[in-house]
């Protein structure tokens, strides 16, 4: 098969974590070219079968939803059907001849979450009115139960109460005196 030259759109892939990778392999017409050619996909040197994540279809290979594994060498390999290789009732064919197509995948993870800042077995917010006077709403799945983080003078189930015992939203006590000309000081 002299002569033979396969094609991929690109040489290099890079994606996210979830994203889609589709590589396409064709054969480039010239007279070496035939229509019995069968091309298959290989990964790092292991042929890739269709499977749950990956399909490989004729010259196309896709992977809906890339992972991080996914990375690596894949080798689009142009090869004569299985049923021209090897017969018992004639001699063996010439040594197969192959012409490859090569690409590299790079998948880039996906970022960290942002940590929580929720107490401990609070997972989410809930509704938002559900608090009072400026109180936070949290949901613990654990329990099935919301519950309050209460804004600084507040306290209650749902923030309900002024929290008269918090000295850092009391006003200060000033001691004021009736003075002169019927007006008071401090």
């Amino acid at each position: 098969m002299a002569g033979l030259r396969l094609k991929l759109k690109s040489a290099l892939v890079e994606v996210r974590a979830r994203q889609r990778v589709r590589l396409h392999c064709m054969v480039k017409p010239g007279k070496a070219a035939r229509p019995d050619l069968t091309l298959s996909w290989f990964k790092n040197g292991t042929r890739l079968e269709r499977g749950d994540r990956i399909r490989v279809k004729k010259g196309r290979l896709d992977i809906p939803s890339a992972r991080p594994e996914d990375a690596g060498d894949y080798v689009c390999r142009a090869e004569r059907p299985r049923a021209d290789r090897a017969r018992a009732d004639r001699p063996r064919p010439e040594p197969l001849r192959c012409a490859e197509a090569k690409a590299t995948v790079r998948v880039a993870p996906d970022p960290q979450p942002p940590t929580s800042t929720f107490p401990a077995g609070a997972t989410s917010k809930c509704i938002d009115s559900y608090c009072l006077n400026g109180g936070t709403c949290l949901f613990y799945h654990t329990i099935q139960e919301m519950s309050c983080e209460c804004a600084e003078g507040y306290k209650g189930q749902r923030c309900e109460l002024k929290d008269v015992s918090n000295s850092g939203s009391m006003y200060k006590t000033y001691i004021c005196k009736l003075g002169f000309f019927t007006s008071y000081y401090c």
